[in-house]
C-alpha cells in the first residue's frame, strides 16, 4: 500500500474492530496494523478482511495481523508450484535486485540453499537445484519454517559492504500473482 491508501486502510481496520470487538481501537494498535500489513495492496487486505468475516470458525473475533496474513498467503501448495514462482522471479527480477516472497517458506529455503544470488546462478537445465528446492520446501512447509525478510541481491549486498545504505532499493515483492511491487522502506505513524 502507499500513503494514499492509509485512509481506506484505517476505515477497514476500524470497521472490523467496531463490528467484531465493539470497542474503539487505539492509534498505536492501528499503527501496528499499518506497519505490518502495508507491504500488501489494499485490495488484498480488503479481500482478507472479507474472508476472515466470512469464516464461520474465526470470523467472530477481531483478526490480528497474523490472521489477515494467513488469508493473504498461499495455503499449502505443491512444492512444484512454489518452484515455478521462484523460477519466474529468477528470470524477471534477477540476482542483482533484492526480493521477498510472500510465502516465507520460499524465503527460508532459498536462504538455506545459499541465498538469492547463488540460486540465480544455478544452471536450471540440471534438475538438482529444482529437486533440492522442492524437497526442502515440502519439509520446511510441514514444519512451518518461514523467513519473513528480504533475500538480498548483489547490488544491495555490495552497497551495504561499501556503506552506501541510502543507495539500497527496496526489495521486489513476489507472490500470488504479485510482482514488481516494492516493499516500502520506511513506515510512518498515523
Amino acid at each position: 500500500m502507499t500513503d494514499n491508501d492509509r485512509e481506506d486502510f484505517a476505515a477497514l481496520i476500524l470497521g472490523l474492530s467496531e463490528m467484531l470487538d465493539r470497542k474503539p481501537m487505539s492509534e498505536t494498535a492501528l499503527a501496528i496494523y499499518w506497519e505490518t500489513l502495508r507491504k500488501y495492496d489494499i485490495a488484498s487486505i480488503r479481500a482478507a478482511g472479507r474472508r476472515h468475516v466470512e469464516d464461520p470458525e474465526r470470523g467472530t473475533w477481531m483478526p490480528k495481523t497474523a490472521d489477515l496474513i494467513r488469508y493473504l498467503r498461499p495455503s499449502a501448495r505443491p512444492p512444484l508450484m512454489a518452484w515455478a514462482e521462484v523460477e519466474h522471479a529468477m528470470m524477471s527480477v534477477g540476482a542483482y535486485r533484492s526480493v521477498q516472497f510472500l510465502d516465507g517458506t520460499i524465503n527460508a529455503v532459498i536462504a538455506d540453499m545459499g541465498g538469492w544470488p547463488w540460486l540465480c546462478r544455478q544452471n536450471l537445465d540440471e534438475p538438482w537445484t529444482q529437486r533440492e528446492f522442492e524437497r526442502r520446501y515440502a519439509t520446511y512447509h510441514s514444519q512451518r519454517v518461514e523467513l519473513n525478510r528480504p533475500l538480498i541481491g548483489i547490488h544491495e549486498d555490495d552497497n551495504r559492504r561499501r556503506g552506501f545504505l541510502d543507495a539500497c532499493e527496496p526489495p521486489t515483492l513476489v507472490g500470488d500473482g504479485i510482482a514488481a511491487h516494492l516493499i516500502p522502506e520506511h513506515v510512518d505513524e498515523f
